[in-house]
């Protein structure tokens, strides 16, 4: 059927617009189903709508248009907009291969392990590979890096550029750092401070070391628990939409805590944090082998639970060759 047959169709006609969702779409243009269809989520969020409540409205956006139009040309159209995502490499083709290719854009990663385990070499590590150009995986991009440990050390980046054939001075140039103190200019940062560099630069990668830090001081005790997982889920929810508005690759680090129950060890900031992260990580040790960091992928869109290894040197993570 020709797109030039298709009924114009209301808004009023999906199950879940709401008055006021409805009159922020009319205000920018979408006006009935199939714009709405055609409109990515990206932008959709960026006029102020939920990232849940956007993608909600495209499935049924979806679902009333395929009464019209091909399940083919429904599927092409869906298929574009994904197609608008890019993968960088994280360096390492075994750790690539555990997120199926690569870090994709749009995405919020999580990293977690003990002290010194290598999550902020890791971290500097990504942002010589986001410089990389894009044919040899790279985003062609400059990095912002969000220090809440103190953590970032342009030596490392000295050390680790040669590797990848990047010019340290240039790459120091475009990292844009922002040191932070306190939970509130943590808030502040990804609130406020993000969206303006992100829509004037060739900036794609966002790298947070680490998530946990300063709500950790601020907030101890069983008493102020439920404050420091709001913070947590709201820091997480922003950088979340900022990765899905800005086709940016999010990137955190955490911390470790003890499970009382049982002993185990799981990431820090609970259920707050493994709902907001679409990915996540566990960094490590290898017992009675110092040099070697196993990679376990607890969390991943479409991925099985799975793991590799890496040995770590002074200038990054390399794979190994012939195993350990």
């Amino acid at each position: 059927m020709s797109y030039r047959n298709i009924p114009k169709i209301g808004l009023d006609n999906l199950p879940s617009i709401t008055n006021e969702t409805r009159d922020i779409l009319i205000e920018h243009g979408i006006t009935d189903v199939y714009t709405l269809y055609n409109t990515p989520d990206t932008k959709l969020i960026n006029i102020g709508i939920d990232t849940l409540f956007a993608k909600n409205l495209l499935q049924e956006a979806y679902e009333i248009m395929s009464k019209y139009i091909s399940t083919f040309e429904l599927d092409e159209g869906l298929r574009k907009r994904i197609a608008k995502k890019d993968e960088m490499t994280t360096g390492c083709r075994d750790l690539d291969d555990l997120f199926g290719g690569g870090l994709v854009t749009t995405q919020l990663y999580e990293f977690y392990g003990p002290n010194r385990v290598g999550k902020t070499k890791l971290l500097h590590q990504f942002i010589c590979t986001a410089a990389l150009p894009k044919k040899f995986g790279g985003l062609d991009s400059s990095s912002i890096y969000i220090d809440a440990e103190g953590s970032f050390a342009p030596e490392r980046l000295k050390i680790m550029t040669p590797r990848f054939g990047l010019d340290f001075e240039q790459i120091l140039k475009g990292v844009i750092r922002f040191p932070i103190h306190t939970v509130n200019e943590l808030i502040e940062c990804v609130e406020e401070k993000l969206s303006p560099i992100l829509e004037n630069s060739n900036v794609r990668v966002i790298l947070l070391d680490s998530i946990i830090t300063n709500a950790r001081d601020e907030f101890t005790g069983i008493r102020n628990l439920p404050i420091r997982q709001g913070v947590l889920g709201k820091i997480a929810s922003t950088l979340k939409k900022t990765a899905e508005s800005f086709n940016a690759v999010v990137i955190v680090t955490n911390q470790i805590v003890t499970e009382f129950s049982n002993g185990s060890i799981a990431h820090a900031g609970g259920n707050v944090l493994g709902h907001e992260s679409q990915f996540r990580v566990a960094i490590n040790y290898v017992p009675e082998k110092p040099e070697i960091r196993e990679f376990f992928a607890e969390k991943g869109i479409d991925l099985p639970e799975e793991k590799c290894y890496l040995r770590i040197y002074r200038n990054g993570f390399q794979d190994i060759k012939g195993g350990i």
